[in-house]
């Protein structure tokens, strides 16, 4: 599963990148070298560490953390006086790739509760004019989407851990039966051969 939403983050981080160059002059530089430089450089580490299989859950639950920060920070960051690209911001495209890495990173009820913040926050912030100043309707479809989207990788991920935790349990009895059947086995060769 963390494989599989690192490349997915790498992915989607790639498809990002032209929405990314066409709002550079939007944004304080010091705000774009530090998200940038965070956002992908953790997407990159998460691919990294989800092969090695080291840090997972911290590299991922890092991303996350620091897309909230990157959404929140996002309408104090805009220049004053520049034009303000009015469609859906590059942040956006992220949303999917935060909320599967916080679905690796932490507990579904935690996952859940920060898909909707950052639904919520996306939405206000877009409405604002320094979000783009997108109708009240717009924001909330934009929203609504990453909520679903986000609500499905977040069930997905959620019962693949279920499924596989039942797996598990089901193998660790299975050879727990079997181990003690094989001392019963044992116990009983044994009696024989002293019988014997």
């Amino acid at each position: 599963l963390a494989r599989s939403v690192a490349v997915f983050g790498l992915v989607f981080g790639a498809q990002t990148i032209p929405w990314l160059l066409g709002q550079l002059d939007e944004a304080y530089p010091l705000w774009l070298y530090i998200v940038v430089i965070g956002l992908f450089g953790t997407l990159v580490l998460a691919a990294i560490t989800s092969f090695a299989k080291v840090f997972v859950k911290q590299v991922q639950g890092t991303f996350a953390v620091l897309y909230l920060l990157a959404l929140i920070t996002w309408p104090f960051a805009i220049m004053p006086g520049v034009e303000i690209f009015d469609g859906i911001h590059w942040l956006n495209y992220l949303i999917t790739v935060a909320t599967a890495m916080a679905a690796i990173a932490f507990r579904p009820t935690v996952a859940a509760g920060y898909l909707l913040l950052c639904a919520t926050i996306y939405v206000i912030v877009r409405m604002t004019v320094l979000g783009g100043g997108a109708a009240p309707l717009l924001a909330i479809l934009e929203g609504t989407y990453a909520l679903l989207l986000g609500g499905v990788i977040i069930i997905i991920i959620t019962m693949l851990r279920q499924a596989a935790s039942g797996v598990d349990g089901a193998q660790a009895t299975a050879l727990d039966r079997y181990a003690h059947a094989v001392r019963q086995h044992a116990t009983e060769v044994e009696r024989v051969q002293v019988d014997s």
